[in-house]
């Protein structure tokens, strides 16, 4: 099994992280930047309901309580804790975006308390490298569009992919 995890609204609130999990090794394959082109729609598509996903929302009250730079922390975590306890297995995670170096210790002993062994890749335009992680944006994208629509009518439509970040459970690796 292997996780995609992008973000969507980066330093804006809500802030959404997206991880999509698959046990198809082709799925996280790191290809050539440009592979994988984004999506932009309001609903998911049915190629996409083969890769299941979970989300975490980080509202501005997250923010101020663990800092900007812990929410992929947290975020990678929890998605990599459910992924490995759905499934007992959890080979890499593959995350759009850069880290600095304190960022990626502290998320390998995040990931190494889930699952020892467990490789961590991370870098710049992973969407358009890795479907994993292309699935994720693409949903991270539409779900922000989901939840900024007007503050009418009912949004849990989504809610049974929603997680509750995991903040206490990782607070002692934050930076």
């Amino acid at each position: 099994m292997n996780l995609g995890v992008d973000e969507s609204n980066h330093g804006k609130v809500p802030e959404i992280f997206v991880g999509c999990f698959s046990a198809n090794p082709e799925d996280a394959l790191i290809e050539e930047e440009g592979t994988y082109s984004k999506r932009r729609s309001n609903q998911i598509q049915r190629p996409c309901f083969q890769i299941p996903f979970k989300h975490l929302l980080f509202s501005e009250d997250h923010k101020r309580i663990v800092g900007a730079p812990n929410l992929p922390l947290i975020a990678v975590g929890t998605l990599a804790s459910f992924v490995y306890g759905a499934y007992s297995k959890l080979g890499g995670v593959y995350l759009d975006g850069e880290l600095n170096e304190a960022q990626t210790r502290a998320l390998e002993k995040i990931l190494h308390s889930i699952c020892p062994g467990m490789g961590l890749f991370t870098g710049a335009a992973l969407d358009t490298r890795v479907r994993l992680v292309n699935e994720a944006d693409n949903r991270a994208n539409m779900l922000h569009r989901y939840y900024s629509q007007g503050s009418g009518g009912r949004r849990d439509k989504y809610l049974d992919s929603l997680l509750d970040p995991q903040i206490r459970r990782f607070r002692g690796y934050l930076i």
